[in-house]
C-alpha cells in the first residue's frame, strides 16, 4: 500500500528522482508546490529556499539551524 501512495504522490508532484524536495503550502489541499531546484545544492541554498517558500507562514516550534558561518 505504501508503494502505491508513494507512486501516486510522485506522479502528482512530478517527482522524477531521489532526493527531491517539495514544499506544499498550508491550507492549499496539496495543490500548490514549489520544488527545490537551486544550485549550488547546499545547506545555504536549501535554507534560503525554505524561507522564501514559507513567505510569511510561521510554524510554531520550528527553528532552522544556523550554518557554520552564522554560529
Amino acid at each position: 500500500m505504501a508503494g502505491v501512495i508513494a507512486k501516486s504522490l510522485s506522479s502528482k508532484y512530478n517527482i522524477q528522482s531521489y532526493p527531491s524536495i517539495v514544499y506544499i503550502a498550508p491550507n492549499t489541499n496539496g495543490t500548490i508546490g514549489t520544488f527545490f531546484d537551486r544550485n549550488p545544492r547546499n545547506y545555504e541554498s536549501l535554507k534560503k529556499w525554505i524561507l522564501d517558500s514559507m513567505g510569511e507562514e510561521e510554524i510554531s516550534g520550528v527553528t532552522i539551524p544556523l550554518s557554520k558561518e552564522e554560529q
